[in-house]
């Protein structure tokens, strides 16, 4: 059982063994997708046995069960709500007071979408990437006009219910394709009174030099960083929480991953999920997070095949965290290196952009 008080001293002292089961795990239920969109690379990622495969609701359970997590993201390299169980995950984590979080591209059918807010889902992230209907298009397909009108279907619904339990957050992926318009994107998120917008530093794993050059080269790195300075200031105008006082302040990871300087000094950065979260793959294969995709190769473990207190506290997972408390890490772990870390002051201004989140999942349990 999740302990208030435990999870505040792991993540005080970071010690090597973490008693406590994390209190995050984000699963992959389906690799299968509605879309191809120009940055993603998940099907490079993913090995070709997890290719197009959805995770059973008794599997979900048997994860759920050796866990008992706080919250879960039901989400990785694939739609969701394509999976004919999610509803029964949902309802199923629901009963055990869990938080659940969904990142969709909500180009679903209208029967789904009248469900997802009696599901209860708690927050639903909603992968937009571009303000303007030319540019989602070019980066997401022909799509618009369906997205558009589940926005408007989705936030109709949840504005009536009486006890607005589903939370609505809008996720932007930064590119070259769509950068110039992160103001644009605020006043589309004012539009459909979405109150949250988290900003995505772009995953280039997999990424060769011709797909880099496509997706993030002729970014003016100085131009994006007066934007999102003046994002910033629009957003709080309107009381719309965002990452992009984060953004601003770890800029090295913009400019790190979107320049084309070489000679940039990579940071130190001190991730915490290695103590807090665990990612599973559709297979069952774990890491600490989605970044270090597991494949059988690279995996810490199991979860359908061995306990899961042996695979949290394995030496692999143990040399992680020591790994992730070095002076040098950024150098010996390249999985890490373009990523925005999660320590202490991203994970507490995620109170902002994922809602009511840290209220529910890190209350005191008896």
């Amino acid at each position: 059982m999740i302990n208030y008080l435990e999870t505040i001293k792991t993540i005080l002292f970071l010690p090597n063994i973490v008693k406590q089961y994390p209190l995050h795990i984000q699963i992959d239920v389906t690799t299968m997708c509605n879309l191809s969109c120009k940055m993603c690379n998940s099907k490079k990622i993913i090995s070709s046995s997890e290719n197009n495969k959805h995770l059973t609701f008794e599997k979900f359970k048997i994860i759920v069960d050796k866990i008992r997590p706080r919250s879960i993201n039901l989400a990785a390299n694939g739609e969701p709500f394509l999976n004919p169980q999610i509803f029964d995950m949902l309802k199923y984590a629901s009963e055990k007071k869990i938080t659940t979080i969904i990142s969709s591209n909500l180009i679903l059918s209208e029967k789904i979408v009248r469900q997802i807010p009696y599901s209860g889902l708690n927050i639903l992230k909603v992968s937009i990437d571009g303000a303007r209907k030319e540019t989602y298009e070019k980066i997401r397909g022909k799509n618009y006009e369906i997205l558009t009108k589940n926005l408007s279907l989705i936030t109709e619904i949840n504005k009536n219910l009486q006890q607005n339990v589903l939370q609505i957050r809008f996720d932007f992926v930064i590119m070259k394709y769509n950068y110039k318009e992160i103001l644009d994107y605020i006043e589309f998120a004012k539009k459909y009174n979405v109150n949250h917008i988290y900003f995505h530093p772009i995953d280039i794993r997999g990424y060769d030099e011709k797909k880099k050059n496509e997706i993030i080269s002729d970014i003016e790195i100085e131009k994006l960083k007066r934007i999102i300075q003046e994002a910033e200031k629009v957003a709080q105008k309107y009381g719309i929480k965002t990452n992009l006082e984060t953004l601003i302040k770890k800029y090295f990871v913009i400019e790190n991953l979107y320049s084309t300087n070489k000679s940039l000094t990579i940071k130190r950065r001190v991730c915490l999920l290695p103590w807090l979260s665990m990612f599973i793959s559709i297979s069952g294969e774990t890491s600490p997070c989605c970044a270090i995709y597991p494949r059988k190769d690279n995996t810490f473990g199991n979860v359908f095949d061995c306990e899961f207190k042996d695979i949290w506290n394995s030496k692999k997972i143990v040399d992680m965290r020591i790994l992730c408390k070095s002076l040098d890490n950024y150098k010996r772990n390249s999985d890490c290196k373009n990523c925005l870390p999660m320590d202490f002051n991203t994970i507490t201004n995620s109170v902002f952009t994922f809602p009511n989140y840290f209220k529910e999942t890190l209350k005191f349990k008896k």
